[in-house]
């Protein structure tokens, strides 16, 4: 019985095989070592998400309405006008963007369309600006709103011109103007003063909105390539640094020449008590700081005379501006302005003590900070006593022309013998004339005279002059023209804006070799 039904099992499972296909084998299948593959499982293409549609700020059929605080002060009234201005240029009467201005400790209706710029009563405003420092500003888009805060006006105007100069805004061809929905920046600024001594770039300067320098303005590739060029665009020097905006021979006037693309600064060197040589025009500290109201307190010294106090003792005291307005800026050492200005931009010195060397004063600081390129090396009558100098500047520095000549307009006996020695050594100097001709009213004779030192060096020399004597609306573009018209192509000027202004409008960038 067992085997009966073994057999009937055994030719079940035989027709059950036959049924499906399968093949039977008495014999087992041979081992294979043929690799084992599997049908590739293809996953359903992913459908990306579309992109958001941008924040239109302009053109959407609803008007946006700029928020800022009713107590902005100049520079922050200037971000806003800026603002408001650029997004409403081309939009119709009453389309255009309008102005909220935000007065503390009320409850003004809040709208859906809006533009918040600074501190607001708007909560977006509040999230935004948490943890942010004095000189830090962020924008981003929330929802419906485009919200820029910033830890000072001078951060909002840095802020507002990030947005028209980055192509922050979009135009469509219709002119709308609009901003990508996933938008955020944050600039972290200089939160002290040793931060932007390190980093210039982390400074805000307050007439950022004022003027857009071109970039090739700020490189110092093409200051050094122009200043090879004896034939090349207008340079730039200012006197004592930018005193437009800052406090003269102050750290912060040195970087805004440096931001506002300014070739070369004239500074002005001091000694202390113990030796520090700072920057500093006057012998007494009574026109440039606030010295009345701290001297013979707290231990510091009672007379005015900055080789009377040391180092130290100066740091307790804060520069003004020109026109009295009393800053929070210390009075700087050389040795910071040639870490600010290195790999940035010229220094002109003139060295104000009695009894310095160039050997013992400043090489060694060049030596410290490595500006071997950045100080214009004043040559004396006596070129054979200078030839060592000039050779180390030279090779050092790797400029073969960063020194100036200078020769009174008033005295001229001597300049083509010591022009034709200069020439013969290698040198081609900036040749710088000064004796107060601009204010004797000797413009034209001076062009007629320099003329012919220009044609005799194939204009490998460059014709140096300062108009810082004339009343500061006098330095304007109809001057720097004529100026540059008749081989003038070194200018030193007190209004550094008007001239930086020329230049960006004016000139073009030397080619870099």
């Amino acid at each position: 019985m067992k085997q009966t039904c073994f057999f009937a099992l055994a030719a079940l499972l035989f027709v059950l095989c036959l049924l499906s296909g399968c093949q039977v084998s008495s014999t087992p299948p041979a081992e294979t070592t043929a690799p084992v593959t599997t049908a590739p499982v293809t996953a359903a293409p992913e459908t990306a998400a579309p992109a958001p549609s941008p924040l239109q700020l302009t053109g959407g059929g609803h008007t946006y309405t700029i928020v800022r605080d009713e107590n902005f002060r100049g520079v922050g009234i200037d971000a806003a006008v800026a603002l408001r201005a650029a997004l409403s240029e081309g939009l119709e009467e009453g389309l255009g963007i309008k102005t909220d201005w935000y007065k503390p400790g009320t409850e003004p209706s809040i709208g859906e369309y809006e533009i918040l710029l600074g501190p607001t009563n708007r909560p977006e405003s509040a999230a935004l600006a948490e943890g942010l420092g004095m000189y830090d500003y962020k924008i981003a888009v929330m929802g419906e709103k485009l919200v820029i805060v910033g830890g000072c006006e001078e951060a909002l105007a840095h802020a507002v011109a990030h947005i028209l100069r980055r192509n922050v805004l979009a135009a469509d061809e219709a002119g709308s103007l609009s901003v990508a929905r996933d938008y955020t920046y944050h600039f972290d600024g200089a939160d002290s003063r040793e931060e932007y001594l390190a980093n210039p770039d982390l400074f805000l300067c307050s007439w950022v909105l004022k003027l857009d320098v071109p970039a090739w303005m700020t490189d110092f590739a093409e200051k050094m390539a122009a200043f090879r060029d004896g034939d090349g665009r207008l340079l730039s020097d200012i006197h004592r640094a930018d005193h437009i905006f800052y406090p003269e021979n102050s750290l912060e006037g040195i970087i805004s020449c440096i931001q506002m693309g300014a070739d070369a600064i004239e500074l002005d060197l001091r000694k202390t008590k113990d030796g520090v040589i700072v920057l500093m025009h006057d012998a007494s500290l009574r026109r440039t700081t606030d010295w009345e109201n701290k001297a013979a307190r707290n231990g510091l010294p009672l007379s005015d005379q900055v080789a009377d106090w040391t180092y130290a003792e100066l740091q307790e005291l804060r520069l003004r501006k020109n026109d009295g307005t009393q800053t929070d800026y210390c009075i700087p050492t050389f040795a910071e302005a040639l870490q600010v200005c290195r790999e940035r931009i010229f220094l002109h010195l003139d060295i104000k003590y009695e009894g310095w060397t160039w050997e013992s004063d400043i090489i060694p600081l060049l030596e410290e900070t490595g500006a071997w390129n950045t100080v214009i090396l004043p040559v004396t009558a006596s070129i054979v006593s200078q030839a060592d100098l000039l050779a180390l500047m030279e090779e050092k520095s790797g400029l073969p022309v960063l020194h100036r000549y200078y020769l009174n307009f008033s005295v001229r006996a001597n300049w083509d013998t010591i022009i034709s020695r200069l020439n013969a050594s290698g040198y081609y100097p900036i040749f710088h004339i000064n004796g107060g001709w601009w204010d004797l009213g000797k413009a034209d004779e001076c062009f007629a005279a320099a003329a012919p030192y220009l044609l005799q060096n194939n204009d490998k020399m460059r014709i140096y002059c300062g108009v810082q004597t004339l009343p500061d609306d006098e330095e304007n573009a109809a001057l720097f023209e004529k100026l540059h018209a008749n081989g003038m192509d070194f200018v030193l000027v007190d209004n550094i804006f008007n001239l930086q202004q020329y230049i960006a409008e004016h000139c073009s960038p030397t080619p870099i070799p």
